[in-house]
């Protein structure tokens, strides 16, 4: 892969991960493309955020420029990934998917109508007084704050299966959003495995191979798992 994609790739990862500080740097210090796809699922940084439930890096984001309109190859914008549905409240989008499929509105969420305010309905400030503003924007803060304390992520342990080296390391995987084929790349790259080589088996340990998306799936916390390597052709 060349320098810009790998570049990118790395965006996106940090997005994955979450950290809106790192992230901050990294975009400042090498002005990535926000809008760059994935050459295997075609996510963009906006869709990982999204499908973290993150709203506070959705929100920055969306500020420096991410395109909400663009769509993965399974053809999804970043908002259609989100499952969630109190963050799809939030986001403003169950009251959007009942609309027309013509709507020029389409999963627009409320802070973007709302900038100043990103987490209050535009109705409050029509209909009450700045002080029940302020206590309603407060909920949905707290509320919002629940949902990001609820979410897990699942812990594995991967290795390379070797003679000589026998340790494992931990990685962070969101199990459910994950496709076989990320899944792979990612964990390559965690154990800084050359791209000149392929993965030929992924064992379960202590000896159930993980053939597909569906396997991920079914990964339990702390999973400990054994990738062989063979060289490419």
């Amino acid at each position: 892969m060349d320098g810009e994609y790998q570049k990118n790739e790395k965006f996106r990862e940090l997005c994955y991960i979450g950290d809106l500080q790192l992230i901050k740097s990294f975009f400042n210090s090498n002005q990535p493309d926000l809008n760059s796809k994935n050459k295997v699922n075609g996510w963009t940084s906006l869709h990982w955020a999204c499908s973290k439930n993150n709203l506070e890096l959705i929100n920055y984001l969306l500020e420096v420029g991410a395109d909400k309109t663009i769509r993965n190859n399974d053809g999804k914008t970043a908002f259609e990934v989100v499952k969630d549905n109190r963050m799809r409240t939030l986001l403003g989008l169950n009251s959007e998917t009942n609309t027309s499929e013509n709507s020029q509105e389409k999963l627009v969420p409320n802070f973007v109508r709302n900038p100043q305010f990103h987490y209050a309905d535009k109705n409050l400030f029509e209909s009450q007084s700045n002080k029940e503003t302020l206590k309603k924007t407060e909920k949905s803060q707290e509320y919002f704050q629940v949902v990001q304390e609820s979410k897990k992520q699942e812990i594995i342990t991967i290795r390379v299966r070797s003679n000589s080296d026998k340790d494992f390391i931990e990685f962070d995987i969101d199990r459910q959003n994950l496709e076989f084929a990320e899944f792979k790349l990612l964990c390559q790259r965690e154990l800084e495995v050359d791209e000149n080589y392929k993965v030929y088996k992924i064992r379960k340990l202590p000896n159930i191979l993980i053939r597909n998306t569906n396997d991920i799936r079914r990964l339990k916390n702390e999973q400990e798992i054994e990738f062989v390597f063979s060289p490419n052709d």
